[in-house]
């Protein structure tokens, strides 16, 4: 909805969807953040790394950051693929990119009347867009089970 917001206020485009996909998206990274910074802060190597003289720096390097970048991956597998299937949307309605450029989306839209008669016209997009989507999961999210 809020895409729909912006475009409408900022016209359709590629900045549009940045920014709704960015005013959406960070919201679940914080809470996620902080809720695994504060159960890996309680953890005994954290407090250990810290009483023996380990700067905050270090510690956040060594024990912090390994421990958070596969769920924070995980997350932003699930948002890369959804971002993909959200501008496919707005394309298909109209709202993302510029008519002259190509975009899966638009090409759907253009190209559904011809469903029936020529299916790869329509398909050819579809099948681009959950391929993109499904590795872009599967990169960012290097703990999924294949």
């Amino acid at each position: 909805m809020l895409a729909l917001v912006l475009a409408a206020l900022f016209g359709a485009g590629l900045m549009a969807i940045a920014a709704a996909l960015i005013v959406v998206t960070w919201a679940p990274y914080a809470l996620s953040l902080a809720a695994l910074f504060d159960r890996l802060r309680a953890e005994q190597y954290w407090q250990a790394s810290l009483a023996m003289g380990s700067g905050l720096p270090g510690a956040l390097h060594r024990h912090l950051l390994p421990n958070t970048l596969p769920v924070l991956g995980a997350l932003a597998g699930a948002d890369a693929g959804r971002a993909v299937i959200l501008v496919a949307s707005l394309g298909f309605l109209g709202l993302s990119a510029d008519t002259g450029h190509p975009e899966w989306g638009a090409m759907i839209h253009e190209y559904r009347m011809f469903l029936f008669s020529e299916p790869r016209l329509i398909l050819a997009p579809v099948f681009a867009t959950t391929v993109l989507a499904f590795l872009l999961n599967r990169v960012l999210d290097r703990n999924a089970d294949v």
